[in-house]
């Protein structure tokens, strides 16, 4: 009898134990699908009392001041035992997991040409567009030609005024076999991190955040930005999504198949990447400015708000 009732003992201590991995796994599974209010330095319940098997569980969640750390604590009860597994927790945006150095203002595979007024500034701006914080780096970087016209100005290196020898500010010998070849690959996520930003249409002005514009087909369509911030992807499969004409005020990353001309007076804060291998993209019209910003790039989360976490990954794991 002593060991049959121990054995049962066991059973229901271990359902109990069992009951907590549930509990514990169905906490996680809100956090990845980002449907658990969270707020900062939490220490309260999101499961209390749910129903499971013979028995049911609680689950504490306890984050700190950024919600990047998350520690769950879930009790199973079943009977009259109980068992309690804690897990650490990892959070993270796809904004966390993106890596990306610009070697220029305005980076492209093929041809650049610039006309009208436009200013293309590699200097390092602050975020505010009202000064100069760092040298910088090249106006332009291309796997292609560069051609200066109309009264464009390139700027960077250390170079703010005057007419700068073309050789110092522009970059028209990069290597083009490492050039990117996606949208992921400029922000170095891997390929279909950037799927559920994915749409077939222009968004509404001015939005704040990642929009991935999946352009139909091919042809040209002008865009106003607006006063817009995030990351504004302009791409297709066959590289023949054009903006032509690109209007008003931006700050953080541009990527594009092509560019036919930046026009009106508007400012671009951070920078261009262009992803056609053949098209010939000029810069021009009007008196645009395209100034690159680490402050800007360095700092996207705050012009990003639709950015949900990407991963909750579990780093301990413990029995309490």
């Amino acid at each position: 009898k002593g060991s049959l009732k121990n054995a049962g003992v066991q059973r229901i201590q271990g359902n109990a134990f069992n009951i907590a991995e549930a509990g514990k796994e169905h906490a996680l599974s809100l956090l990845r699908l980002n449907s658990a209010a969270l707020t900062p330095n939490q220490d309260s319940d999101i499961l209390t009392n749910i129903a499971f098997d013979i028995g049911s569980y609680t689950v504490r969640c306890i984050t700190n001041a950024t919600m990047d750390t998350i520690v769950l604590r879930s009790k199973g009860i079943a009977g009259a035992r109980t068992a309690t597994v804690e897990v650490k927790c990892l959070r993270s945006t796809i904004l966390a997991k993106m890596s990306y150095t610009f070697p220029a203002a305005v980076v492209a595979k093929s041809n650049v040409a610039t006309s009208g007024n436009i200013t293309i500034d590699g200097n390092d701006w602050d975020s505010t567009n009202s000064s100069i914080i760092g040298t910088g780096i090249y106006a332009i970087s291309t796997c292609g030609s560069v051609s200066q016209g109309g009264s464009s100005n390139l700027y960077g290196r250390g170079y703010t005024s005057g007419t700068p020898p073309l050789n110092e500010v522009v970059n028209d010998s990069a290597d083009s076999s490492g050039y990117p070849t996606t949208p992921e690959e400029v922000l170095g996520v891997s390929l279909g991190s950037l799927d559920s930003f994915k749409t077939s249409s222009l968004p509404s002005t001015p939005f704040h955040g990642i929009v991935y514009v999946d352009w139909p087909g091919s042809g040209e369509e002008k865009f106003d930005l607006n006063g817009s911030s995030g990351i504004f992807i302009f791409h297709n499969s066959t590289y023949s999504a054009i903006l032509k004409p690109l209007h008003g005020d931006f700050k953080g990353i541009i990527i594009c198949d092509q560019i036919r001309n930046l026009n009106s007076n508007g400012t671009i804060l951070g920078a261009i990447v262009t992803l056609s291998s053949t098209a010939s993209h000029t810069f021009g019209n009007g008196t645009p400015y395209v100034r690159y910003s680490s402050q800007v790039l360095n700092n996207l989360d705050k012009y990003i708000n639709n950015v949900a976490p990407s991963s909750v990954d579990v780093i301990s794991w413990r029995e309490i």
